[in-house]
């Protein structure tokens, strides 16, 4: 038994439908300069944490670095988001990838199209330089998902992915890839072996110990390098905020629900794709 059939075993297949957040919602929940300050500096705290652990990691010098959480819901996107514009902040070059081809978000928060993208890259549909969006904030690009495939996790292990990646490495410092839940599909898990380092969200008075343990054991199987934790939608007993390593702890909740269930049937994912969603995400 392979690493990835070991994987299968924990999966849940479905999980209840949700309300979905507006563009609006989502847009709002990434930082600029009138964030709080609080939430500013607990991403720069990250940041140097994180920027200190993949340190001499990478034989291209591009930092490549993947976001995922234990369950849906629990705020991987604006995370992944947040911390790619901390990052460019610095002059850094930076692109941040919507690497959830099962229901991805990041063309929500950024007010963008979703049809091209990774997916249509990888299927060698359109070029990498013209499915990129450049300067979404000054020094930081964006690759949105693209149109929803029927096989992503195989997507993004296969050569075509690597090749892709170290493509890309040629022209940013660090890469951020926006990933499913561990817990109910295999993706994360299958992009680990072209990344230096999965960071795991985590959401406070959400997330359940038995899934984040869940999610540890699975990237453990995939041999995946865990550079750490965020915990956010946090707040200390009196109130305020605190920091520890790769922690963000703020009373905003900026985390998001996915609108429909997780499973390998690609025709249920297609219908809940057009039931859902308007034809300005697309």
């Amino acid at each position: 038994m392979n690493k990835y059939s070991k994987i299968k075993q924990y999966f849940k297949f479905s999980l209840p439908d949700n309300k979905r957040r507006s563009n609006e919602e989502s847009m709002r929940a990434i930082i600029d300069d009138s964030s709080p300050f609080v939430v500013r500096e607990a991403y720069k705290t990250a940041r140097t944490n994180i920027i200190f652990s993949v340190s001499g990691m990478s034989k291209t010098g591009c930092k490549l670095i993947a976001i995922t959480s234990a369950n849906p819901g629990e705020g991987k996107t604006t995370s992944s988001l947040n911390l790619a514009i901390t990052f460019a902040q610095t002059g850094a070059r930076v692109l941040v990838v919507d690497g959830d081809l099962r229901k991805p978000r990041l063309h929500r928060y950024l007010g963008i199209k979703k049809d091209i993208g990774l997916s249509t890259v990888l299927a060698n549909q359109v070029s990498i330089e013209k499915a990129i969006h450049k300067d979404i904030r000054p020094c930081l690009d964006a690759l949105t998902a693209g149109e929803i495939p029927p096989n992503p996790a195989e997507l993004l292990a296969s050569d075509a992915m690597k090749a892709l990646i170290a493509k890309l490495s040629q022209n940013y410092d660090y890469i951020f890839f926006d990933t499913p839940p561990v817990t109910v599909v295999t993706d994360a898990s299958a992009l680990s072996p072209s990344v230096d380092g999965i960071v795991i969200v985590v959401r406070q008075n959400y997330t359940d110990h038995e899934s984040l343990s869940m999610a540890k054991n699975l990237l453990d199987i995939a041999n995946a390098k865990i550079l750490g934790f965020f915990v956010n939608d946090a707040q200390n007993k009196r109130g305020g905020y605190h920091y520890g390593r790769y922690r963000y702890k703020y009373g905003y909740r900026y985390a998001y629900k996915y609108g429909y269930k997780y499973d390998y049937q690609y025709g249920d994912l297609a219908n809940h794709e057009d039931s859902e969603e308007s034809e300005s995400d697309k």
